[in-house]
């Protein structure tokens, strides 16, 4: 297509260089014609078509798969674990304590909360899920808290 309006524009101004020279001598009492709308040369397309091999794309379909089929397995086998095991039960309760004691310290400091403040005061727009380092891991979202018997 770029190269039709190319050789068109060409043509076009091949045609008016040569119908320049043969002007009659009552030309100059003639109106202008207006001048042909030659369009700028279009940018070359951002996304180029690739041509993607089917066998690597169903190589990657069945990995993708089997990745999500072993997921779930181990999720399933934790929370088995979790439900099951009174020590886990245990050893998490005691975690969640010593979680809220170390939250606590953290809390007290001084230093701490006033370097938090500043943050806040540079970013406060940023939404809480927005960290670029995530702090910690959260724990499987099936786990819950033992209940208080």
């Amino acid at each position: 297509m770029l190269k039709r309006l190319s050789i068109c524009a060409c043509a076009a101004a091949a045609v008016l260089a040569a119908s320049a020279e043969q002007s009659p001598p009552d030309r100059a009492s003639q109106p202008e014609p207006p001048a042909p709308a030659v369009q700028p040369a279009m940018p070359p397309a951002m996304f180029q078509p690739v041509a993607i091999d089917p066998e690597l794309v169903r190589q990657s379909m069945q990995a993708r798969a089997e990745l999500d089929r072993l997921n779930r397995a181990i999720n399933a086998r934790r929370n088995a674990l979790f439900e099951g095991n009174d020590e886990l039960k245990a050893l998490q309760a005691e975690m969640r304590g010593l979680q809220e004691q170390i939250d606590g310290i953290l809390k007290n400091d001084a230093t701490l909360q006033e370097l938090q403040a500043k943050q806040r005061e540079i970013a406060p727009e940023l939404p809480a899920g927005a960290r670029a380092f995530p702090m910690a891991p959260k724990p499987p979202a099936a786990v819950t808290a033992p209940d208080n018997e």
